[in-house]
């Protein structure tokens, strides 16, 4: 067994499983599907081929109720003999867009509108760097988005080890995904580092997407992160702000269209943020493609959702001002109609002071308090199913 493809159709209460086999001969896979050790759905056929198993009452994963289904994975030769096994798991759940309550278009969480609190996540560590120093931290950073009240985490320009995404899976963290930054320095101009580059992003970021595709938890992709690694248009005059070049425009387009080829199951967020001023409020590099309008604010305006795409705060807040900066943008939410809010950030890293935790992940204040704080501002703000 080379390779599993798990996802879920949650209208039809059914997960489907793709098992890819290194076997020169044709194999059958038999995948068994199991709710605390009794059966629930078994489906087989020929290696490669996508099989579909129905599952009677089907159990949702939601960030306050994570459910897991357990998976074993049988490759067999004609005779019935079993020529390999693995165990897996799988979480059943959708996310959408579409219209909320309110009739504006929303990010749709299992065909319900749950609002999204997040923070910025660079998961840096003071010795490792890229590193963590064990399973144990990189669940404890996880742990502790949850004791803030928070049911998201943006990982930010890095990508982390299976492990990291498997305990957000188990422990309830949605989680949106970004694409590490094309790096500019040492080139003569950003035009022939961005040229020079692009196969090579697009390389990299299709084998994000196909390498973390499984996880239930993760829900949105985020190819750009303001502007870094888009063409922007020459300036007009001195202090006007930057503006998307059409082939920073094209170039956005193309990424959309690659991650649509690998994962059509969840949320694009094509450019998150900037290109608005010191405050931001706008987001001049947005083309319109993706899911998502995300605009940074510091002090800006929200967006507003459109037809087809959901309005999100990529980033905003400061540290641990996480419930003032979310109780004041709950104040205009429900006419802006934001549909997620990222508080920078979780920890702070080399040159960025502003997390809820140091660098080396000692609390600053009491986490578990600000997350009893922060549920009841936001369930008092009329969203009285949160963290769901």
């Amino acid at each position: 067994i080379a390779a599993l493809r798990i996802d879920g159709d949650v209208d039809a209460g059914a997960l489907t499983v793709a098992a890819a086999s290194s076997a020169r001969v044709a194999l059958t896979v038999e995948v068994v599907v199991s709710d605390g050790g009794r059966e629930v759905a078994r489906a087989s056929g020929a290696s490669g081929t996508t099989l579909v198993l129905p599952i009677a009452q089907a159990k949702l994963w939601w960030p306050d109720a994570p459910f897991l289904y357990d998976l074993r994975v049988e490759l067999k030769d004609a005779a019935g003999h079993v020529c390999d096994a693995v165990t897996s798991y799988a979480g059943l759940r959708k996310i959408a867009v579409g219209p909320g309550p309110d009739g504006r278009t929303r990010m749709l969480l299992n065909n319900t509108f749950v609002l999204q609190i997040g923070l910025l996540d660079q998961g840096f560590w003071p010795d490792g760097v890229y590193t963590a120093p064990s399973d144990a931290a990189l669940r404890s950073d996880l742990e502790a988005a949850k004791r803030l009240g928070c049911n998201m985490l943006r990982k930010h320009v890095k990508v982390e080890p299976e492990r990291w995404y498997s305990w957000a899976d188990r422990l309830g963290v949605l989680v949106w995904q970004d694409m590490p930054g094309v790096p500019e320095m040492g080139y003569r101009n950003r035009t022939a580092c961005l040229d020079d580059l692009e196969g090579n992003f697009e390389s990299e970021l299709r084998r994000m997407v196909q390498g973390r595709v499984n996880h239930p938890s993760l829900i949105v992709w985020v190819p750009f992160n303001e502007g870094w690694g888009l063409p922007l248009a020459e300036k007009r005059q001195p202090g006007d702000a930057d503006a998307l070049a059409p082939a920073g425009r094209a170039r956005e387009e193309r990424m959309v269209t690659a991650i649509r080829a690998e994962d059509r199951t969840r949320l694009i967020d094509a450019e998150s943020g900037a290109g608005g001023g010191a405050n931001q409020g706008a987001n001049l590099w947005d083309a319109g493609f993706g899911d998502l309008i995300d605009y940074h604010c510091y002090g800006g305006d929200a967006p507003r959702p459109e037809a087809a795409r959901a309005s999100v705060i990529g980033e905003a807040g400061w540290g641990l001002a996480l419930v003032a900066s979310i109780r004041g943008r709950l104040a205009t939410s429900p006419q802006l109609g934001e549909s997620a809010i990222v508080i920078t950030q979780l920890t702070d890293v080399e040159n960025e002071t502003n997390g809820a935790l140091t660098y080396d992940r000692r609390e600053k204040a009491d986490c578990a308090a600000i997350g009893v704080e922060l549920v009841k501002a936001i369930r008092a703000a009329g969203y009285a199913t949160y963290p769901r």
